[in-house]
């Protein structure tokens, strides 16, 4: 199997260890990065390339759906899945116009990000 490369992307420490914690066993995916800010996610993006990259659209530290959108111009084959607080219809609807691949609720994430991942990557919209 190929092994998936993960990109973590959220200005909250709990945030991107609960994701490592989650993601982390998985025998082929491997976490190449975390990044706090925007400038920092797009370097990593250009740099470590990523097949997915996690990332919370909600802050304006790390670039919102622009930030998203510029890593798709960088790296067009990144599987770009958001975490987010808001359940909210037309946030995800601007996630998919952008080229996100997959939305999740961040109080939901430990149930679903795991399945996310390998639906996303196999090319399915979640």
């Amino acid at each position: 199997m190929k092994e998936i490369r993960i990109l973590i992307a959220d200005e909250s420490e709990f945030v991107r260890r609960r994701v490592r914690s989650i993601l982390g066993d998985q025998q082929s995916w491997r976490i190449v990065g975390e990044a706090v800010a925007e400038a920092d996610l797009l370097a990593k993006a250009n740099e470590e390339t990523p097949d997915v990259v996690i990332m919370d659209t909600a802050t304006p530290v790390l670039g919102g759906l622009d930030a998203a959108k510029k890593i798709l111009e960088i790296r067009p084959d990144v599987k770009i899945i958001v975490l987010s607080i808001e359940d909210d219809g037309a946030l995800v609807w601007c996630v998919l116009r952008a080229g996100g691949r997959g939305y999740i609720l961040q109080p939901e994430f430990s149930r679903n990000l795991e399945a996310t991942v390998r639906s996303a990557c196999s090319g399915q919209l979640v």
